[in-house]
């Protein structure tokens, strides 16, 4: 899959289509990053690279899910690895506008409970 960088964000894409692209500001101390299409196994590496980088940007992160399709079980454990390095600094992980498809995922493997979630309304 090839990799597209920008000022702001990486876009991944297969055969001339977008599969997917992470999106970082940081506003009022606060690292806000976007996720977008198909967070596969494929791009985990890069999604904990990303996040583990932006954890020394702020006070906090905030991992926005509303144009999310599809987070495989290697990137929703990206998520835990990352929020217990952020509580280990005082820090905290906020996911916003997760999909409820997502979260179902998420609740039948206990970890809703683990981290703070606020889901997609419909």
């Amino acid at each position: 899959m090839e990799r597209v960088y920008t000022e702001d964000s990486i876009r991944f894409m297969d055969q001339g289509r977008e599969k997917a692209a992470f999106q970082e500001k940081v506003e009022n101390g606060v690292v806000l990053f976007a996720l977008s299409g198909a967070i596969s196994g494929e791009i985990t590496n890069t999604l904990m690279d990303e996040m583990t980088a932006l954890i020394v940007a702020g006070q906090g992160l905030v991992v926005d899910l509303d144009r999310a399709t599809y987070l495989s079980a290697s990137a929703m454990e990206v998520f835990l690895r990352v929020e217990k390095r952020l509580e280990d600094q005082g820090k905290y992980l906020r996911i916003v506008q997760m999909p409820q498809e997502i979260y179902d995922t998420f609740k039948s493997r206990g970890m809703h409970e683990l981290l703070e979630i606020e889901v997609k309304k419909a």
